[in-house]
């Protein structure tokens, strides 16, 4: 519900970030050492980062389009304060009481056990394979030997096995579209017919799907959408004046226009709300 209200106001909401962000998985850089490249004006790495480029083969390194690879050199990052504690009181609300914003990672619908009716904490309780909903708390199924079940009930995961299987594959995603979006700058470039360059071949006939093809992302072709997924992506984080990836120029207009209509509409409102 909050959701479906708040969303169609998005573009209104001002995000500001004074750090410098990983250009590989955008998160802020707030210690340690930034990698920056001695070539590419934009480009910068956090430490993590770094030690995945490290172990990649010399052809998959920054920049993935050239045949050799850039030098990194590190920048500590000292501009960020060690004491960040907020003076402001806090306000107490029931409201927010109710949610769990304090804790994200926590479970929104908790298991109740089908014996005792107790709630079961994560990874402490057992689940049956094949009976839909039916759960068992670690007491209830220790107790007298077992539980008098005719299925197979297997462990519940803990939160540190869901957190460690989320988290390896979010990096193998980031990793993914991070090739996918290095292959964009790449594939306008490529000239040869047996690049050496793994799914290269794969984004130029996507590309040539996108002129081809008669319904369109808007009309629901899955490969259009894709293919524009990918170029939004590329060109809200291209600075190059130049660029050569497909309507990579087209979209950054698009985005500076839509960008001038909300800061009108906000401004639009704010003057409204000072003459009330």
């Amino acid at each position: 519900m909050l959701g479906e209200t708040s969303c169609p106001m998005k573009e209104d909401f001002i995000m500001a970030d004074p750090q410098h962000a990983c250009s590989n998985c955008s998160i802020s850089m707030v210690s340690g050492n930034r990698w920056v490249c001695n070539q590419c004006e934009n480009f910068q790495i956090c430490d993590r980062c770094y030690e995945v480029e490290l172990k990649r083969e010399e052809r998959e390194r920054h920049p993935i389009d050239q045949r050799q690879s850039h030098t990194l050199y590190p920048i500590e990052i000292n501009d960020v304060p060690v004491d960040t504690k907020d003076i402001d009181d806090i306000l107490e609300s029931e409201f927010f009481n109710t949610r769990t914003f304090h804790n994200p990672t926590a479970p929104a619908f908790v298991t109740t056990c089908n014996i005792c009716d107790l709630d079961i904490e994560t990874g402490q309780g057992w689940r049956c394979e094949v009976c839909p909903k039916y759960d068992v708390c670690k007491s209830c199924y220790q107790k007298d030997g077992g539980i008098d079940h005719p299925h197979k009930l297997t462990n519940h995961p803990s939160m540190a096995d869901c957190d460690a299987e989320n988290k390896e594959s979010r990096q193998l995603r980031e990793l993914k579209l991070r090739k996918m979006l290095d292959l964009l700058v790449h594939v306008p470039r490529c000239r040869s017919a047996h690049c050496q360059y793994p799914d290269c071949r794969k984004i130029k006939e996507l590309f040539r799907h996108g002129m081809q093809c008669k319904t369109r992302a808007a009309g629901g072709c899955v490969r259009c959408r894709k293919m524009w997924y990918l170029l939004q992506l590329h060109a809200h984080a291209c600075k190059e004046s130049r660029c050569r990836v497909p309507r990579c120029r087209d979209l950054k207009e698009h985005s500076r226009g839509s960008q001038q209509q909300s800061d009108s509409r906000r401004r639009a409102a704010i003057t409204g709300m000072m003459r009330q």
